[in-house]
């Protein structure tokens, strides 16, 4: 989960569920069941999920700029998850990835995600 917060108050999150979430007012859900990549954009947020090798750079980790959280092996393999972000007048931009693994190799998940700030009128 992402949230991009101004004043202490939540004006977007982004959910990637493992499993079908219950849709909420003004919320977009995509299935992914297929491993298909795909993007969606609406007012000024953009984002983009991939499976294995994203269409998009993904920026080395940098300490300051990147989160990880490795979780317990399974199948001899330790799962991460890793947020890292970019964030200047424009837009705020963050990229993640997911790894599961499994018993025949490790599905790869990232997503690529923006949004703009110029526009905005909270933004000082």
């Amino acid at each position: 989960m992402a949230s991009v917060a101004h004043d202490g108050k939540t004006v977007l999150t982004e959910l990637l569920f493992c499993e079908q979430p219950q849709p909420e007012a003004g919320a977009v859900v995509r299935s992914f069941e297929q491993m298909e990549g795909a993007c969606i954009e609406q007012s000024g947020y953009r984002v983009c999920v991939a499976f294995h090798q994203p269409g998009w750079d993904v920026p080395p980790p940098i300490a300051k700029n990147t989160l990880e959280m490795p979780f317990p092996v399974v199948f001899g393999h330790i799962p991460i998850t890793r947020l890292q972000w970019q964030y200047n007048r424009q837009r705020l931009a963050w990229w993640t990835l997911h790894t599961y693994p499994q018993p025949d190799g490790t599905i790869y998940v990232y997503t690529h995600s923006t949004f703009k700030l110029e526009d905005t009128a909270w933004v000082s």
